[in-house]
């Protein structure tokens, strides 16, 4: 019964079951911060923009397990509420990313000619650009807040999806069940979601995933230099920032924050590697 069962699973949950120790522990990492996020207005023990001048700068205790910062806010609440931020800002904007570049690569990759030619060196284009300075340009020309970083980050990740769908999309077309559907009449639109997107799901749920990572260190980055989202709205980011300025004699204040962006980066990817190796049969390392 246990082999039957076993044989039942899914290949893509052997990232979560049959992978080795790092990524099931990434697994876990992720699982607690999406909790923390989504429950995070029942767990900060204290109002998160709360100021308390008689209580500054403590450090850690019982009644504040990560201190508080200069205003007497307590540490801890205010990681809660980043995390909730972090959520927020990276699957927005990894959402939007997603519909439009996969939209826009299928568009490309199938249609091929002077529409991918024209399409692809406009993706080159933003390509040659630093991502972070692109985010920060798109970012300052639409003011701070929760909606202009998904905008500023989202429009950054697009070019990722663009070129992944457009090259999966380009060695698929030809094949003979595309040939068929043409053959037989249906529209573009169905063979492009019902049959090209399909095939293209497993990398863009890895290239998704990956791409989580990279939109929490981007928002991070961005409320760190002032471009994001600003105080007293609480971000992983302007904690670092508000904590450099005491980093000799309260370290907490800027090395937890800083430590809670890179572990969940850290995870997203390793996860990410995972599921690529449990989806793609050719890879079927340990981690």
């Amino acid at each position: 019964m246990a082999n039957k069962a076993k044989r039942r699973r899914p290949e893509a949950l052997n990232v979560f079951f049959g992978r080795g120790i790092l990524v099931k522990l990434c697994v876990g990492i992720l699982a607690a911060f999406f909790v923390i996020s989504i429950f995070g207005s029942w767990l900060t023990p204290y109002e998160p923009t709360a100021i308390d001048t008689s209580n500054t700068l403590q450090g850690p205790s019982l009644a504040h397990p990560f201190g508080t910062d200069a205003l007497g806010r307590d540490v801890m609440s205010r990681l809660i509420s980043g995390a909730q931020v972090s959520l927020l800002t990276s699957v927005l904007s990894g959402t939007l990313a997603a519909i439009i570049g996969i939209t826009i690569g299928l568009i490309a990759g199938y249609f091929g000619g002077v529409i991918n030619t024209v399409i692809m060196r406009l993706v080159d284009m933003v390509l040659s650009i630093p991502a972070l300075v692109f985010a920060m340009v798109i970012a300052f020309i639409l003011g701070g807040g929760v909606p202009s970083i998904v905008v500023a980050i989202g429009f950054t990740l697009i070019p990722t999806y663009v070129r992944m769908v457009n090259g999966l999309v380009a060695g698929l077309r030809e094949n003979d069940y595309i040939v068929a559907a043409q053959i037989i009449g249906q529209k573009n639109r169905r063979i492009l979601f019902k049959h090209l997107f399909p095939n293209c799901f497993p990398s863009l749920i890895v290239l998704y995933t990956m791409n989580l990572g990279t939109a929490i260190m981007m928002e991070a980055t961005l409320s760190y230099l002032g471009i994001g989202i600003k105080a007293p709205q609480a971000t992983w980011g302007n904690m670092v920032s508000e904590g450099y300025d005491y980093l000799l004699l309260n370290p907490w204040l800027c090395f937890v924050p800083g430590v809670m962006v890179i572990l969940v980066v850290i995870a997203f990817n390793v996860v990410g590697d995972g599921l690529r190796d449990s989806l793609d049969p050719r890879l079927r390392g340990k981690l």
